[in-house]
């Protein structure tokens, strides 16, 4: 009998250690991560991947990290760029994010998961309503997706 119990009983604590401990919280049952830059985290899918979106100090930049299903672990794609419409008081704007080479962490444009988009107008920008149009991770495609990035 012992035989069994252990290896269920080991099974069973993995499983329920899979998220780890503080890397997200449980409101009204509903799993949310935490943002590993401090940046806006928006979910792609049930629980698949997420995009975390982080205002630079500076003000014109706005850069995004394609992030796994836990927002633990960096996803590289093969894109070069992704759209964000943007909804500003004056009017739609687009947002292009085009993609970061990193030679520290041997990423390039078209296998990365650093993409930045500038802009005179994010400048003391205080947030606003954003749609991602498409972006595909990982053969799987997510369209239309609203959020609303915080501000600097």
């Amino acid at each position: 009998m012992n035989n069994r119990i252990i290896p269920f009983l080991a099974g069973l604590a993995i499983a329920l250690m899979a998220c780890g401990p503080g890397s997200h919280d449980h409101e009204a049952g509903h799993h949310a991560h935490a943002a590993p830059h401090g940046g806006t985290l928006v979910e792609l899918g049930d629980h698949e991947f997420h995009l975390e979106f982080v205002f630079s100090a500076g003000g014109d930049r706005l850069t995004a990290y394609v992030l796994d299903g836990h927002a633990e672990r960096f996803i590289r794609v093969p894109i070069e760029s992704f759209e964000v419409e943007v909804t500003l008081p004056e009017g739609a704007r687009t947002l292009t994010f085009e993609a970061v080479a990193n030679d520290a962490t041997g990423e390039t444009v078209g296998n990365t998961s650093q993409f930045e988009a500038r802009a005179d107008w994010l400048d003391g920008t205080e947030g606003f309503d954003a749609v991602l149009k498409e972006i595909t991770i990982q053969g799987k495609s997510y369209r239309d997706l609203r959020f609303r990035p915080g501000g600097i």
